[in-house]
């Protein structure tokens, strides 16, 4: 299989389940920074607004992640780590939970071009 040089081409590689769970990730994080431009980075999909990554995405054989999120007061239900967290595929995505996450994260890039 051929390396994908964009993210249609990495959504497009996946199976039907991480396919799912990667657009409606892409839909969340349009939704809440329209401006967000989108790429590959790490050989995953990135999101960055004003030139700053924003959250990238994984996809694996039993979930999706999302990096580069802060991740303080994570419920325990999820699995997360600095900077991580697992999305089960056969658990609804907390779009609240991320919803929170990337709008800390957007006022951290935000604050940070002053």
């Amino acid at each position: 299989m051929a390396k994908p040089n964009t993210a249609a081409e990495y959504f497009a590689a996946q199976p039907p389940a991480q396919r799912r769970m990667l657009k409606a990730l892409r839909s969340l994080v349009k939704t809440l920074a329209p401006s967000a431009t989108e790429e590959l980075s790490y050989g995953m999909p990135t999101y960055r607004v004003g030139g700053k990554p924003l959250v990238y995405f994984g996809a694996w054989a039993e979930h999706c992640s999302v990096y580069g999120l802060p991740m303080e007061k994570v419920p325990a239900k999820y699995l997360a780590s600095k900077g991580t967290i697992q999305l089960r595929l056969d658990q609804p995505i907390p779009e609240r939970l991320l919803g929170r996450l990337i709008k800390a994260r957007l006022r951290t890039i935000d604050a940070s071009r002053y």
